[in-house]
């Protein structure tokens, strides 16, 4: 097969991971004072651009956002055969993209220097995620086709200087169209699978430590009263009861948090409230690992809140309890697609019994997505590269 065609498969499927890259979590930016935040590259960029760092968003823009994008939107121009595109003219186009793919990569360098460097004493801490894997994949992807299109160019004019130009023979693109077909139809159903059973169903949750306190529980329940004075805070409310009420359990207790017991307790979007069982928890432990068995399975997707909740007895007689970590869904949305949430203290990973249909979606999903691509590679690429008009003046691609 000629490697134009590849360059135009390799093109279309950077072009998927691509775009979604953008918007999907690149990293995830673990806090022991505010809490856990995902950043995508846009976000990223707008962050920079809203604080004033017009330079720095404009640099992460053109070269993590634009250059990838045009270089696989040339490639599949280049790799088209348009008869209005001349030879020499094509490959100026790939000198252009091979001299600007080198900044291609440049979010990722980013990121992964950030996730190298930055770990204050296990307070703050940045973990990759899934966009950033796309993204890298998009990059990869884009320096594939490129070098395949170089390729399939010098071999073009090897036959040039050889024999000549030649018209190209008549080919028979309608003999993709029935692939183009099934393609997308075992696409469809792939996805429709993955989403009818994302998340799958889940029975355990396993509850370890994701940054460390940086100051004593103690000192934390207190500082927390200042929240009491904002003037957008209801004094009179049952927040306001819960906080003096942890402040002062947590001034007056002899336990030293060494020896309280913990559960969880979730809700569900429907508004059904589960508990687990009581377990010892000790929060002196940086390396604790608890897991909590629920009740009765349930579907991820239908977990909308988790809490993890302690119970000590105050001034050693009467049983109180606190909220010591709340992850909510509502909050964000991308936890609906991952078993890993993470709060501002912990990490909470659900797990459950294999799920073999989302499994079967995926594998379904991307056999339907390649056969797509590679008869829309066919389709697209319109065959031999020397049967485009040009001016004459040809020449040797250069490296």
């Amino acid at each position: 097969m000629h490697k134009a065609r590849w360059s135009v498969f390799f093109a279309l499927l950077g072009l998927t991971a691509l775009i979604p890259a953008y918007f999907v979590p690149s990293m995830l930016v673990a806090n022991a004072v505010d809490g856990s935040r995902w950043l995508s590259i846009w976000t990223g960029i707008t962050t920079f651009w809203q604080r004033g760092h017009y330079f720095l968003a404009a640099i992460i823009f053109c070269f993590s956002l634009v250059f990838p994008l045009v270089k696989l939107g040339l490639c599949l121009l280049c790799a088209s055969g348009a008869k209005w595109l001349p030879l020499q003219w094509r490959r100026r186009v790939l000198m252009f993209t091979e001299w600007t793919g080198k900044y291609s990569m440049l979010d990722v360098f980013v990121i992964a220097m950030l996730i190298l460097l930055v770990k204050v004493d296990e307070f703050i801490l940045m973990l990759p995620s899934l966009g950033l894997y796309l993204f890298s994949f998009a990059v990869l992807c884009s320096i594939v086709a490129s070098g395949l299109l170089q390729s399939a160019y010098k071999k073009e004019q090897a036959v040039i200087d050889s024999s000549g130009p030649e018209p190209p023979s008549p080919r028979r693109r309608w003999i993709y169209l029935p692939w183009v077909v099934a393609g997308a139809a075992l696409t469809a159903c792939g996805i429709a699978l993955v989403f009818a059973n994302l998340g799958g169903k889940v029975d355990r949750l396993v509850v370890t430590n994701l940054t460390k306190r940086p100051i004593p529980r103690t000192m934390e329940k207190l500082i927390g009263l200042r929240e009491l004075g904002k003037a957008d805070h209801a004094f009179f409310s049952l927040d306001t009861w819960t906080r003096l009420k942890e402040a002062l359990q947590a001034a007056t207790t002899d336990a030293g948090w060494s020896k309280a017991d913990g559960f969880i307790s979730l809700q569900t979007h429907s508004g059904q409230q589960i508990t687990t069982a009581l377990q010892p928890l000790n929060f002196d432990d940086s390396q604790l690992t608890l897991e909590f068995k629920l009740p009765a399975p349930l579907t991820l997707a239908e977990i909308g809140q988790v809490e993890l909740r302690s119970r000590v007895e105050y001034i050693g007689m009467v049983p109180v309890e606190s909220m010591e970590e709340r992850v909510t869904v509502a909050n964000d949305a991308f936890r609906a697609w991952t078993p890993d949430w993470y709060g501002r203290i912990f990490k909470f990973r659900w797990e459950g019994p294999p799920n073999h249909e989302f499994t079967a979606g995926l594998i379904v999903g991307s056999l339907g997505l390649a056969a797509f691509y590679w008869a829309v590679s066919g389709l697209v690429f319109g065959g031999p590269l020397r049967g485009a008009v040009g001016d004459g003046s040809v020449g040797q691609l250069q490296d």
